[in-house]
């Protein structure tokens, strides 16, 4: 299978920015909302479906 040269290091850079953002913040449903549903949305490619989180900084003592 071919795959583009630069895969894995883009890879490895999105679970680093990813792993960097769970670190520094607390990740929640946004007021008056569900929880967001697991079930895929069809198109060309698998989609999430739309949801709102909030984003709550977290103590500096980690």
């Amino acid at each position: 299978r071919r795959r583009c040269m630069g895969e894995t290091l883009a890879r490895n850079s999105i679970f680093l920015f990813f792993t960097g953002i769970l670190q520094k913040f607390q990740v929640s449903s946004a007021p008056g909302t569900k929880p967001p549903s697991i079930e895929p949305q069809p198109g060309i490619t698998l989609s999430p479906q739309p949801y709102s989180a909030v984003l709550t900084p977290r103590d500096k003592d980690y």
